[in-house]
């Protein structure tokens, strides 16, 4: 494409669109309607396109390369991110353009918002829609930031339909939230570490986070412990919407008696209580960190024949 920018930008997006479907899925909601996902959330092809033209190395001369396929769009952007930008730290990094002037350009051509996190908009668009979140590939000479349309989350969309009614606007079209939710509703619990990775941040800003949706009654606190759960009012809403929720009292219940009397393995609590596997490691990971349970040093120290015993 051999236009100016400006006018590529809005020819790229189209030509995108054009080989885009719309209803790549459709679900059936708690709520009774049917509800179509697109391959590629527009907001986050808009975000990924722009943040292409706008942050790139102008000083190189390789183009801006946009792959698509039904199951991915990759875009390369050539130049690796600006100064003081990492890539384990995107979402909570200030934007930092590196071409200042084109980016006031744009924002007053309304293209950009020029205050915006552009990955914000990117995670949240394909959260919502059922998607993985971006994936990122950089180094010191390009970002290629790739959406996959393959394997559809209809049950994190579902829920979300049960859950948005029940909070104030934007509570759960956040970043934040989306990734605390996305995460509880596979497994038991949600640690400080896990927290901390999922939403790229440090202790204290990780910290004031899970405050935050303690506050607004998403999650409640374990007491005594760094570990989060689904507050009750969101898990009564789930299941009277016939949403599953990880049964994590009664999952650790199981394992605590259990333990009483012999060493259990993660595949044994699996089969008594029906629980998924990942919910089930989520669980002995979680009693291992508070101190309840330990591995039992006579036996596998790996995998899903591990024993664990009272500590």
């Amino acid at each position: 494409m051999t236009e100016p920018a400006i006018l590529a930008i809005q020819s790229l997006l189209a030509r995108i669109k054009a080989h885009s479907d719309p209803e790549a899925d459709r679900i059936d909601l708690p709520t009774g309607q049917e509800r179509p996902l697109p391959d590629f959330p527009f907001d986050a092809v808009d975000e990924v396109v722009l943040n292409a033209f706008a942050h790139r190395d102008w000083s190189l001369t390789t183009a801006v390369v946009v792959d698509q396929s039904p199951q991915t769009l990759r875009v390369h952007s050539p130049g690796g991110l600006p100064l003081g930008v990492r890539a384990d730290r995107l979402l909570r990094t200030p934007s930092t353009p590196r071409n200042p002037v084109l980016m006031q350009a744009l924002h007053r051509l309304g293209l950009v918002e020029e205050t915006s996190r552009g990955f914000d908009r990117m995670w949240v668009s394909m959260l919502t829609a059922g998607r993985p979140v971006p994936d990122i590939d950089t180094d010191d000479f390009h970002v290629d930031v790739t959406f996959t349309a393959t394997g559809t989350d209809s049950h994190f969309v579902r829920a979300l339909a049960v859950l948005v009614p029940l909070f104030a606007e934007g509570v759960v079209r956040n970043v934040n939230t989306l990734l605390v939710l996305r995460h509880l509703l596979g497994a038991t619990t949600l640690t400080s570490a896990t927290a901390g990775h999922l939403l790229q941040a440090g202790p204290a800003e990780c910290q004031e986070i899970l405050d935050w949706l303690v506050s607004v009654d998403l999650l409640e606190q374990n007491p005594g412990s760094s570990t989060w759960v689904l507050a009750d009012r969101c898990r009564k809403a789930l299941g009277s919407a016939q949403v599953a929720v990880p049964l994590h009292q009664d999952v650790e219940n199981w394992i605590l008696d259990a333990i009483k009397h012999a060493p259990v393995t993660n595949r044994q609590v699996v089969a008594a209580t029906g629980a998924a596997p990942k919910t089930v490691t989520d669980m002995l990971r979680h009693l291992s960190v508070t101190g309840a349970i330990e591995k039992d040093p006579d036996g596998p120290q790996r995998g899903p024949t591990v024993r664990w015993r009272a500590r």
